[in-house]
């Protein structure tokens, strides 16, 4: 989709750093309400720098899916033990790996990468990464790489560059593609008849702040969006592989929830097969 070059930049909210970790408010969960279900879902969100309290508030917004859906702030490995999902936050992806590799470890284990990568290759659990999380679910970084390199979970077969579209003060809003199955999985009344929630043919507002862009794609990789650069190129902003889902844009930023009612879908979709 064309990058909206007469929008304003975003600045970035203030981020907050987490204070504590594997603490008794760690692993605290947020019901979310309204639609009956029998099996309960759990969606965790990495709580050691960048947005995660704005996803927690956006998966709250999606009232009408799940009565017994929960939020959980992951900071240690303890915290991944039931998840049906897992969400890692946009913020600066240098800070986050720092204080994953150094904090919120038990005796006997890896760093909390080690353990999130181990996690996510054998559970299959759907997971989530925005800007700095997709980085880190990269399998390789090919532009804009840090001195010393970047610590990468990995698992998504792409090829990334950091801080594609230039530094903060570039930070933009684009029309982008609405995630793909959006109407066919929440048919409900809401979409039906409520004007102002109906999506039919609506593109969706992406916000940039010193966003990635996914430079390559493997086989089994769907590109869902796509943003026009400047120069007139064509880049993938949004994929899919599998479980991963991946965005270079911060839907947690936004007021609009489709990107996190599809997430919430594919976690329901996957503990109803197991």
């Amino acid at each position: 989709m064309k990058r909206n070059t007469a929008a304003t930049t975003t600045s970035p909210k203030k981020r907050q750093k987490a204070s504590s970790f594997c603490n008794n408010n760690s692993s605290s969960v947020t019901p979310i309400t309204k639609k009956k279900s029998s099996d309960s879902i759990c969606i965790g969100v990495l709580a050691l720098q960048g947005a995660f309290r704005e996803h927690i508030t956006l998966l709250n917004k999606c009232n009408t899916i799940h009565e017994n859906l929960t939020t959980r702030e992951i900071r240690c490995s303890a915290d991944l033990k039931g998840l049906s999902g897992l969400i890692i936050p946009g913020g600066e992806s240098t800070a986050i790996a720092k204080i994953a590799t150094r904090f919120g470890i038990d005796v006997g284990e890896s760093d909390l990468f080690g353990v999130m990568r181990e996690w996510i290759q054998k559970e299959k659990k759907p997971v989530w990464g925005t800007c700095a999380g997709l980085i880190f679910l990269a399998n390789k970084i090919v532009g804009g790489e840090k001195l010393g390199g970047q610590t990468l979970i990995g698992g998504l077969d792409i090829d990334v560059s950091r801080n594609y579209f230039g530094k903060q003060i570039k930070s933009f809003e684009a029309e982008v593609e609405p995630p793909p199955t959006i109407k066919k999985c929440f048919s409900s009344d809401r979409f039906k008849n409520d004007d102002s929630q109906n999506y039919d043919g609506k593109t969706y507002t992406g916000v940039f702040i010193r966003a990635p862009a996914i430079m390559k794609t493997g086989k089994d990789v769907q590109t869902l969006s796509t943003v026009e650069t400047d120069k007139g190129e064509t880049v993938a902003v949004a994929v899919e592989q599998g479980q991963l889902l991946a965005t270079a844009f911060h839907p947690e930023l936004t007021e609009d929830t489709r990107w996190h009612e599809y997430f919430v879908q594919k976690c329901m979709i996957a503990a109803a097969s197991n």
